[in-house]
């Protein structure tokens, strides 16, 4: 018999496509100004949301289907 254990599932990569995202320069709008913070924290609010958002809709299961395809065949 042999055992294979396969590491846990994980996200390795999570990346936004930077030609997909419209920056205005918005630093001298008095109502409401953007900061280079602002683009960090959006950024990395949004690479949560996608990575939920994966999970919820299967992504490990469908991980884990495929790692044991490939392994048995």
């Amino acid at each position: 018999m042999i055992t294979i254990t396969l590491p846990e599932i994980e996200i390795l990569s999570n990346a936004i496509d930077e030609s997909s995202i419209e920056v205005y320069d918005e630093t001298r709008n008095i109502f409401n100004p953007i900061k280079i913070e602002d683009y960090t924290a959006f950024a990395t609010k949004q690479k949560q949301i996608v990575e939920e958002e994966a999970i919820e809709n299967g992504l490990y299961s469908q991980a884990a289907t495929k790692a044991q395809d490939v392994i048995i065949k």
